[in-house]
């Protein structure tokens, strides 16, 4: 497999500029969403999360919290995304090892069915209040990242549908 690196003229570049992060999931029709591709270091959810899932994904203690994708926060139409940052050497491995990203600028997501846009929202980075059925985003203190998107339609999204999450972030 070929790997190709962007080359800035000027190195403080990479760690000034926002990058964009996309990640795609397809709906299997009953409600759940998986990645289009495999490997993707998010785990995603239309459901509420337990601080077991969110802690063994990230190998963090607490970096989000059960309360902040509950049952309230993940009612009608929620989409949780949350996605570990953390450099390739730490990956599968089962040191903690804190995540690439700075600073969160913005997230923005949408819900494709068959030919068209259904829904999108985007939010700077808000935080994420507990128990709230709010599209929010932010950066743990670990420098990962989550969210929780409202796309109308997402719960009800036939197969095939499409949830594409975008987080635009500088780098460390």
């Amino acid at each position: 497999m070929t790997s190709t690196a962007l080359m800035y003229w000027n190195d403080k570049l990479q760690s000034s500029l926002a990058h964009t992060l996309t990640f795609l999931f397809e709906s299997d029709g009953a409600g759940a969403y998986s990645p289009l591709s495999a490997g993707y270091p998010a785990l995603t959810s239309s459901g509420a999360l337990t601080q077991d899932d969110i802690d063994d994904h990230l190998l963090t203690s607490s970096e989000f919290t059960a309360a902040q994708f509950d049952a309230t926060a993940m009612g009608t139409d929620a989409f949780a995304c949350i996605v570990d940052m953390r450099g390739r050497q730490a990956l599968g491995s089962s040191s903690s090892q804190t995540g690439q990203a700075e600073k969160l600028v913005a997230m923005e997501a949408a819900l494709y069915t068959a030919d068209s846009l259904d829904d999108s929202n985007g939010v700077k980075d808000t935080g994420l209040t507990d128990s709230s059925l709010t599209p929010e985003a932010t950066l743990g203190a670990n420098g990962n990242l989550a969210a929780r998107c409202i796309l109308t339609g997402a719960d009800a999204a036939a197969a095939g549908s499409i949830i594409k999450v975008q987080f635009h972030v500088i780098m460390k």
